[in-house]
This record gives structure tokens, sequence and C-alpha cells, in this order.
């Protein structure tokens, strides 16, 4: 059996090396965009979670819809392709669409179960006085990485690191933790709050799914902004500088000016 990781590897796999061969054998309609690139989504039938949602000092009018598994074959291609299907089974991930049918946002959630832990976790849980543990370098993690991209092994790498030191972190009384998984917002409705509204309309979704705690793993700085203001709570983070590839940092000069990679916590049940 795949692990988590695994699978999430497995499924980008999937999705770039079978890229130019699906493109030869099958076609789809595309969806419907605005002039100005926007994506147009007419569905009636999906949970509106929260309806005319107004952000300050505008007059926008923002609904967020549960993602569903009625979700169409060309929907998923147009908006982030064959990975999120695992998330979508989750049943925690949302849409925000203006007042005109137009995708601002999404934002995709996926559940770790306490059984899980072990596995994901490497049998690293719940210390008393955890510590990070960063390598000297991680070339030789990017040349072994599942891609034949080593753009791709990076970022898998460095999400990897991420994701299994977390076991350590946790609190003992942590039974079932929620993810936020990737989090997207147009950038003509950046600093709106989009984002900071999403997260506790997701909140609600995963308490109500039995989830104790909610894990942040975020790479830039708006998406960790967004945890923080959400109620999280940093546990640790990666710097930039100490992410080497044959003793060079790897992600530099980044345009929102991150510096580091982020793992936030919030515990759901107060």
């Amino acid at each position: 059996m795949l692990s988590r990781l695994a699978q999430k590897q497995f499924l980008l796999y999937r999705l770039t090396s079978s890229s130019i061969a699906a493109a030869a054998s099958q076609t789809y309609k595309p969806l419907q965009r605005a002039e100005d690139n926007f994506i147009f989504d007419h569905r009636k039938d999906r949970e509106i979670l929260e309806d005319k949602w107004t952000p300050n000092n505008t007059d926008l009018k923002i609904k967020f819809e549960l993602l569903d598994k009625n979700i169409k074959g060309n929907e998923l291609i147009e908006l982030l392709g064959p990975m999120i299907k695992n998330w979508i089974k989750c049943e925690n991930s949302i849409i925000a669409k203006a007042d005109n049918n137009k995708i601002v946002g999404i934002f995709m959630g996926s559940l770790v179960e306490r059984y899980e832990f072990c596995e994901i976790y490497r049998g690293a849980l719940f210390h008393d006085k955890p510590k990070l543990l960063l390598k000297n370098d991680y070339a030789e993690d990017i040349r072994n990485g599942p891609f034949r991209s080593l753009n791709l092994n990076r970022i898998v790498t460095l999400l990897e690191e991420l994701e299994w030191q977390t076991g350590k972190f946790l609190p003992k009384n942590t039974q079932k933790l929620a993810l936020l998984e990737f989090a997207a917002v147009h950038p003509k409705f950046m600093g709106f709050g989009v984002g900071t509204k999403a997260a506790p309309i997701m909140q609600k979704i995963m308490l109500n799914q039995g989830c104790t705690h909610e894990v942040g793993y975020t790479v830039s700085d708006a998406t960790y902004k967004i945890c923080l203001k959400s109620g999280h709570v940093p546990v640790f983070s990666i710097p930039y500088d100490r992410f080497l590839e044959n003793g060079r940092p790897i992600f530099t000069n980044l345009s929102d000016g991150a510096t580091a990679a982020h793992t936030t916590l919030r515990s759901l049940r107060g």
C-alpha cells in the first residue's frame, strides 16, 4: 500500500508524465472563461456553505460551496487535475465564487486518521521535547526523488521534510488531523480576505468530521499569514537558507518575500 506521501507523489507523477499522451488521446470541453481569464462555474447543485459574504470596503458578493463527487472531468482538469480526487473524497474542500459565478478561490483539505500516524510520521510521535532535524544538504534526496524533473523533486523533498517531522510535535490528545493541502486565490481578489474567510468555514466542516486538530503546511508568506489569522500557532519552520542543494540555498529572493516553509497547528476543540 502506498503511503499518503507516496500517493501524492504518484498522483503528481501520473499528472506530469501522462500529460502529453492524454492530450493526444483525450478531448474535453474547456470551461467557459471570461475576458479577464476568470473561470465560470454555473453549477447550482452544490451545497452552499455561506452566501453573499462581502469583504470589507467592497461591494463584492462571494459565496462558498462544497466541492463534491459529482464534479465533472473537465472541471477536474481545469481546476487542479487528478490529484484533487483524493482530497474531494474527504468532503471538506471548498471553492469561492463571486456573484457572477467567477471562481475566485479554491481551498483543498484532507484528513489523517490516528491509525495512519505511525506510517506517515515514521513512528516519531508525541515527543515531550521535540527537535527539528535538518540535513546539511538535500542534493542526494533530490536526485533520488520520484520525478525526472529536479524542480518537482525539490518541492517534494521540502514538503516531505515538513510532513514526516510533524508527528513529534503533535499533542498527545490528537485523534484525527485535518490538513489544509492547497489554497489559491485569484490575483485580482487578493487582499480582500477571501482565504481568511474560507479558513473557519473549512474548520467547521473538519470539526464536524471528528477532527481534533488542524495542520497547515505553508511555503508562501501569504498562506502562512492566513493560517496565523485563522488561529494556528507556529510549530516549526525550515529556513530556506538551510534547505541546501550542493551547498547552495534552493529557494532565494522569492517574489512574496518568504524566507521559510512553516508547519502550523490549531486545536479545533477549544
